[in-house]
């Protein structure tokens, strides 16, 4: 399948000012584009999802209506408020969490010369070996560069 380096601006569609960059299939980008939902932008608070399993219900901290998580590496936007119960997750919990977008891969393009290259926007998501980081301001990425190295740049997603 051919690749191209895209970059996904929904703010065209919906209204909001969020942008993936990164290499991806061309078949997944026109997915992308139209399962973004308008419900991330650069300020928006993104957690990694958690089901505080062992805790008590008096115990627990409920996800409210609009709270945007990530399980694996996609994005999900959390329909109404509850709390999270032992085996849920979002993907099996459509009542809860509507699925919003897919997380990209983080690449430095180390391919490509300095004009070539996409840059990183501030509020971009990207995930690096399993972790999800948010691009904390506008930045090219440099060969051997990466999120967990350059915390001036990327933020870690807890």
């Amino acid at each position: 399948m051919q690749k191209k380096q895209l970059k996904i601006l929904t703010s065209v569609v919906l209204g909001t000012s969020i942008i993936f960059g990164g290499m991806v299939s061309t078949a997944s980008a026109v997915e992308k584009n139209t399962s973004q939902y308008g419900v991330i932008n650069e300020n928006s608070e993104i957690s990694i999802w958690n089901c505080q399993q062992g805790l008590n219900q008096n115990e627990k901290s409920p996800y409210e209506k609009e709270s945007i998580v990530v399980q694996g590496s996609k994005i999900y936007k959390c329909k109404r408020f509850h709390y999270p119960q032992s085996g849920w997750k979002p993907s099996d919990s459509p009542m809860f969490w509507k699925t919003v977008g897919k997380i990209p891969e983080w690449n430095a393009q180390e391919e490509l010369t300095q004009e070539n290259k996409s840059p990183y926007e501030k509020g971009d998501i990207v995930m690096y070996n399993s972790q999800v980081y948010k691009c904390k301001r506008f930045h090219y990425a440099q060969p051997g560069w990466n999120p967990c190295e350059e915390p001036m740049f990327w933020e870690l997603i807890k």
